[in-house]
């Protein structure tokens, strides 16, 4: 039996809201922050097999974040 050298890879896209709580928004950051761990448990689990990548793009200023105070750090669409 031949062994692929190819190797799968997940890509799991969080949010760097995930990281902190931010008024208004709890479900959505929690949400995000669960993303992040399951992606970062995956990785240790699977090592060896499947390659697992968690993305966590900053803050878009979008229609969820526009009720609120929008610094620098948001970046426009």
């Amino acid at each position: 039996m031949l062994k692929s050298k190819k190797k799968s890879a997940i890509i799991v896209t969080s949010s760097v809201m995930g990281a902190y709580p931010y008024p208004g928004l709890t479900t959505y950051s929690a949400a995000k922050s669960f993303s992040s761990f399951v992606a970062e448990a995956l990785n240790f689990e699977l090592k060896d097999k499947i390659d697992v990548i968690s993305y966590q793009p900053g803050e878009v200023a979008t229609k969820l974040l526009r009720k609120f105070n929008t610094d620098s750090r948001c970046i426009s669409p």
